[in-house]
């Protein structure tokens, strides 16, 4: 996987994204045990350079936490990426809060993460509403936004999103990627349009792994493979 890590976190989720992969298609990502990612981590960056490492779920990393859990998760986060050594360039966290709460600035503001993902949930915001609520939390931070194509979507609406996206003076980069619904099966709406502006105005994320992935105390080459016992 190239040095790409990503941990797979279940600290819990509210959000009831109609495509969420994990719900929709029974995925069971255990919850997460800090210290046994930990080790983990240290485990393979002995092994393997890290050159990336993201936060992703499973349930959100930033799940809406209250003290003591909010310092362990900054602590957590914190130790994670010293663990996995000097090599690592590049940090992510990826997270559905763009309307942010004061435990999730909390994280945001001690962990310098390289680039922040904002998952673009359905709310009843209309796509300027949505699009002004993410923020940079230090200059040099990149943020990237991620919408879920479903079957809804419409080129007209690309286009439209891919332009106040353009004109945002905090969000750098957008993204689409692709449904998986409820059988395994991936939706293509929108695909050609989407394939045709791929790496010009966006990037078209299709369904594969991208990262070797994190969990607990188990590593995955296969996100779908996450839970089942008899894969390490």
């Amino acid at each position: 996987m190239n040095g790409h890590y990503s941990v797979i976190t279940n600290f819990g989720c509210h959000w009831t994204c109609p495509y969420c992969i994990v719900k929709k298609t029974g995925l069971n990502v255990p919850v997460t045990d800090m210290q046994a990612t930990l080790k983990t981590i240290s485990r393979e960056s002995e092994r393997h350079p890290m050159r990336f490492l993201s936060f992703s779920g499973g349930g959100d990393p930033l799940f809406p936490m209250r003290e003591p859990e909010a310092s362990k998760r900054v602590a957590f986060y914190r130790e994670a990426i010293h663990r996995a050594g000097d090599w690592l360039t590049e940090t992510e966290m990826h997270t559905s809060y763009f309307q942010c709460r004061r435990n999730v600035a909390q994280v945001m503001q001690q962990i310098r993460f390289s680039r922040v993902v904002y998952h673009m949930r359905p709310t009843s915001l209309s796509d300027d509403v949505a699009l002004a609520l993410p923020r940079k939390w230090f200059d040099s931070q990149k943020v990237r936004v991620v919408y879920v194509v479903t079957p809804d979507f419409t080129p007209e609406r690309i286009d439209r999103i891919a332009d106040l996206v353009a004109d945002s003076n905090v969000v750098d980069e957008l993204s689409f990627r692709q449904k998986v619904n409820p059988d395994n099966t991936i939706d293509h709406t929108c695909e050609k349009y989407l394939k045709a502006g791929h790496q010009k105005r966006w990037w078209y994320i299709q369904q594969d792994d991208y990262n070797m992935y994190v969990v607990n105390d188990r590593l995955y080459t296969r996100f779908s493979d996450i839970g089942k016992e008899d894969h390490r």
